[in-house]
Order: C-alpha cells, then sequence, then structure tokens
C-alpha cells in the first residue's frame, strides 16, 4: 500500500510542475500553492501526523514561492530584454554564421603529440588562401 501511495505522490508531483511552468505570469503564488499542497501530502505520508502535514506544508510553500519568483524574475528579465532591441531598432542578437562561399581542403593523416589523427575535411573560406585536395 505504501508504495502505491508514495508512486502516486511522484506522480502527482510531476504532473504539477509540468503544468505549473505553462504561463509566465503569477508563477510565485502559483509556486507557493502547489508546493503547499505538496508538502502537506508529503508531510501526511511522511509524518502521519497533524504536526508533519503544517511542517510539510509550511516548507512546500516556501520552496515553491522560492521557485515560483525565479521563474517571474527570469521571465521579466526576458521580456525586457526583447523590449530594449525593440526600442533601439536593433535585431536580436543571432550567432554569426560561416561564410558561405570557399572550399573543403582535405587535410592528411598525421601524428599530434603522440596521438594520431586521420585525414578529415575542414572548410577553408575563400579569403584564406590555400591547396584544395581532392580525394
Amino acid at each position: 500500500m505504501n508504495k502505491k501511495v508514495c508512486i502516486m505522490i511522484i506522480l502527482f508531483g510531476i504532473w504539477t510542475f509540468a503544468t505549473g511552468c505553462a504561463n509566465h505570469r503569477y508563477q510565485t503564488q502559483k509556486g507557493a500553492a502547489m508546493g503547499a499542497g505538496l508538502g502537506a501530502i508529503y508531510g501526511q505520508a511522511i509524518g502521519r501526523d497533524t504536526e508533519s502535514t503544517l511542517i510539510g506544508t509550511a516548507i512546500g510553500g516556501l520552496v515553491g514561492a522560492v521557485i515560483g519568483n525565479y521563474e517571474d524574475q527570469r521571465a521579466t528579465y526576458q521580456q525586457n530584454q526583447a523590449n530594449y532591441y525593440r526600442q533601439q531598432n536593433y535585431p536580436p542578437p543571432v550567432r554569426q554564421q560561416p561564410a558561405r562561399s570557399g572550399n573543403r581542403v582535405v587535410v592528411p593523416g598525421q601524428y599530434v603529440g603522440r596521438q594520431y589523427v586521420p585525414s578529415h575535411q575542414v572548410w577553408l573560406p575563400s579569403r584564406q588562401t590555400g591547396v584544395v585536395v581532392e580525394r
């Protein structure tokens, strides 16, 4: 019986945290409520008395509020970053793409230190000069 209860509690906790992060508004309150609920369940399952349930509720509510507050701050930071780029008329930062013009060069196998590196291909942009070896 205890195994079934523990499995149900764990599955409920996973489901709660998976569905609780869908909306980025008011995560502190939602986290506190979900943490208090899970803490009460765990406290009752572990201690089997009212005192354990209350302690579990308090600890779960506190931990849930801290996690929810972190999520709120992260969402606010991302929104502020997006607003900044929008106000400055800057495009959002993008990773630099490699140059499109160039050739693939075959580097022959060689020893580097005491380790053998087999032959392989590397991309050589057209700005650089080099010998193109085809195999």
